[in-house]
């Protein structure tokens, strides 16, 4: 199975390629502790963007729009939103892999 952690930086890699397709500069914000995963400056204004990795699902690419903390032992909040703290959400949807 692969790491969650791997997945979602495979995620980020592709939103960042596909903003700079479209001919936006992309910044990376340091440390892993912010809301959004990159900043996008169109020589105007500057953009937050949270990276989500989405699923394929009868011709749609579904996805989540909080964060989900239910797997951490004793959180405070299983589930936080993004309002606010974002201004787009980029996502990828992820390729199913059959094992045998």
């Amino acid at each position: 199975m692969e790491h969650p952690k791997d997945i979602g930086d495979r995620t980020t890699l592709a939103v960042m390629l596909a903003l700079r397709e479209l001919g936006f500069a992309v910044l990376v914000p340091f440390g892993e502790n912010t809301r959004y995963d990159l900043v996008i400056d169109d020589g105007a204004k500057m953009a937050r963007v949270q990276c989500k990795t989405g699923r394929l699902r009868k011709g749609a690419v579904l996805w989540s729009m909080c964060s989900n903390y239910g797997h951490q032992k004793n959180p405070r909040v299983v589930h936080r939103d993004y309002q606010g703290e974002v201004d787009y959400f980029g996502c990828s949807a992820q390729r199913l892999r059959a094992y045998t």
